[in-house]
């Protein structure tokens, strides 16, 4: 049996009063929740650029970029959300799993007349379909992916903000992405038991309503609706979660708007033949 020699406890919020009553023991450890040394002459935490009062649970100095964050107390500590946010140097608070890269704007990866429409080829499968709109321009899917959300589990910020860094990478690459969707209660059998429908983001932009990624929907043979500037997905910072809607009947039918599930991470497809043919040519 291992023994512990050392136990660090983390109280960000609770006072020193309570701490003293709760008898909290330390073994002897001079490190802090940061990962520096309490400061022996003072007793506060040090950051680097800040000290922390634990008794008070403030900053004991103003925040270096105060005139950024008017509504916001410059003593308040990671903007008074300490789950959700950690400030490693008290300079910056930011998410506790990494902020999502600074959105970009990238047109379309996949030119309108290579779209793929409903029934090409006999499909009237969303995946088979999707997979030909990869396959069209030269790439295909690998077996890695990023499990966005689930209904069972909600959002997964951490796989969320990866696959957002993932797909600006590929868009500004020129590789689109294939992604799911939840749209219905139930799935058609996919194994994150909550997919129900397939599509390609093939650029991203921002607009008055934030950030967004643009994606063509092959689940109609109507290349204008497939394509349309409105097939829009917007990511939402709060709840971690992408959601949207396509111009096509599909989408409106639908029982709810689009929410992202999982994002394949894309390939060049080493066996592709004339990459640039167009589905008509």
């Amino acid at each position: 049996m291992i023994p512990i020699i050392q136990v660090i406890h983390l109280f960000v919020f609770i006072t020193w009063r309570y701490k003293k009553c709760l008898h909290v023991a330390h073994l002897g450890s001079s490190y802090q929740f940061t990962g520096y040394k309490k400061d022996p002459e003072t007793g506060y935490n040090y950051y680097g650029a800040r000290y922390y009062s634990d008794r008070l649970g403030i900053w004991l100095s103003v925040d270096p970029p105060a005139d950024k964050y008017p509504g916001l107390s410059p003593y308040a500590y990671c903007a008074n959300n300490p789950i959700m946010r950690i400030d490693p140097d008290g300079k910056q608070a930011v998410a506790a799993m990494g902020d999502p890269p600074k959105w970009a704007s990238i047109p379309s990866v996949i030119p309108k007349n290579k779209f793929i429409g409903w029934g090409y080829n006999g499909s009237k499968n969303c995946f088979t379909l999707a997979n030909f709109q990869l396959a069209v321009v030269g790439y295909n899917t690998t077996s890695k992916y990023y499990q966005a959300y689930t209904e069972q589990k909600g959002v997964n910020k951490e796989q969320t903000h990866k696959a957002i860094e993932y797909i600006t990478t590929s868009l500004t690459e020129g590789m689109p992405v294939m992604v799911g969707v939840d749209n219905h209660d139930g799935n058609p059998g996919n194994s994150d038991k909550t997919t129900d429908h397939w599509i390609v983001i093939v650029g991203m932009d921002s607009d008055d309503k934030g950030n967004y990624f643009n994606f063509y929907d092959n689940a109609t043979s109507n290349q204008e609706k497939g394509t349309s500037a409105a097939n829009k997905l917007y990511y939402d910072a709060e709840s971690g979660k992408i959601t949207g809607t396509a111009d096509n009947a599909y989408s409106r039918n639908s029982q709810r708007d689009y929410t992202v599930t999982r994002v394949k991470e894309t390939q060049q497809n080493p066996n592709a033949n004339q990459k640039n043919k167009s589905p008509d040519e």
